[in-house]
């Protein structure tokens, strides 16, 4: 969401949708409106990934975060909702405005840096002093986690299969998760993490032998509270890579089961659920 105005609150609307799907909502001045015409061109690409996607603040001092650059990226963007972010790159070096491989844009509501043939290694991004903030960092990459769901099995006899749960899964309890990767990668390794960035838990999901290339499933013990599914290995020529959906999840407390269909017959008595 692009936001514009100063003479009414805004409606948290918008920063609850943002936050509970990966988005950002960025407050621009009205002389700001060329600027943020260039947005889109930034932050939506061809076989756009997600890599990181962090809500949190910082009370003092500076958080940083690791950012794996894989040789699929053909470009790097990393986007704050807060203008004191900072990137350096792999050789410890801080990007700069007149990078070559740089392209920034810095509004009042926060920054965006983009890098075009992004060298593979161990970036950092940092940020400063600030109230709650999102933090996206996404690439242009074939390898990708395109799926991450919750199924269960379905269909009749001979005809059966995995199908997603209607809603949400609940949290405490054991459910099925069905993950799909795209793109050359190896020893790939699901974990749970929190908004914040913090480990929840790691998932053991094996190979599916008869689904199709990249396919993993198993059973997870769900955590009770909010979260996301990241993955991370080496891709194909054994750099680390690292991929998030970034929907946040929000286990349920309650779920609702409907009985089984049942006929109803003329003449005859019969006990319904």
């Amino acid at each position: 969401f692009m936001l514009f105005g100063s003479c009414s609150p805004i409606d948290p609307g918008y920063i609850q949708i943002a936050n509970e799907t990966g988005g950002q909502v960025c407050f621009l001045t009205p002389q700001q409106v060329t600027l943020a015409s260039k947005l889109p061109g930034l932050l939506v690409g061809t076989n756009s990934v997600t890599v990181l996607s962090v809500r949190d603040s910082v009370v003092s001092g500076s958080k940083s975060y690791a950012v794996p650059v894989d040789s699929t990226m053909t470009d790097v963007t990393f986007s704050a909702d807060t203008p004191s972010m900072q990137v350096q790159r792999p050789s410890g070096d801080p990007v700069q405005v007149s990078d070559a491989d740089a392209t920034t844009l810095q509004l009042t509501g926060g920054s965006v840096l983009k890098i075009s043939s992004p060298t593979v290694g161990p970036w950092t991004v940092t940020i400063g002093v600030s109230s709650t903030y999102r933090l996206v960092v996404s690439a242009s990459s074939t390898l990708d986690m395109s799926q991450f769901r919750f199924v269960q099995v379905e269909g009749r006899d001979g005809h059966d299969g995995l199908f997603p749960i209607p809603g949400l899964p609940v949290g405490g309890a054991t459910s099925t998760v069905d993950a799909l990767l795209t793109g050359g990668f190896t020893t790939p390794q699901f974990d749970l993490r929190r908004p914040a960035g913090d480990h929840i838990q790691d998932l053991s999901l094996a190979s599916i032998a008869d689904g199709p290339p990249g396919e993993f499933g198993g059973t997870v013990d769900l955590p009770s509270e909010p979260f996301l599914a990241y993955v991370t290995g080496q891709d194909a020529g054994g750099n680390t890579f690292q991929r998030v959906l970034p929907k946040l999840i929000q286990p349920q407390s309650v779920s609702i089961v409907t009985p089984l269909r049942q006929d109803l017959h003329p003449g005859a008595p019969t006990t319904y659920a």
